[in-house]
């Protein structure tokens, strides 16, 4: 596995959290299942991670469905131009 990592100085690291939670509108509590507020049991921590992992499978996604898209129309072009109407 390939690791790709952040170096973030000690002393901005809980800036660079909060400022990317802030933006991102990260929740110090939630509605539990019966309407009650609860403290987010997600850590500012996990939620940076999964959205930046979300942010790296999202775009591939996206790529990758157009890619196999155009193969797709291509294929069927050359299926459909290969028929003999006379």
């Amino acid at each position: 596995m390939v690791k790709l990592e952040f170096n973030i100085p000690a002393d901005k690291k809980d800036r660079i959290i909060d400022g990317y939670c802030g933006h991102y509108g990260y929740q110090e509590t939630v509605t539990d299942g019966e309407g009650q507020e609860i403290p987010n049991p997600e850590t500012k921590q996990q939620f940076v991670k999964r959205n930046m992992v979300k942010a790296l499978k999202d775009p591939v996604i996206t790529y990758e469905m157009k890619q196999a898209r155009e193969a797709e129309v291509n294929t069927i072009k050359t299926d459909i131009n290969n028929i003999n109407i006379n």
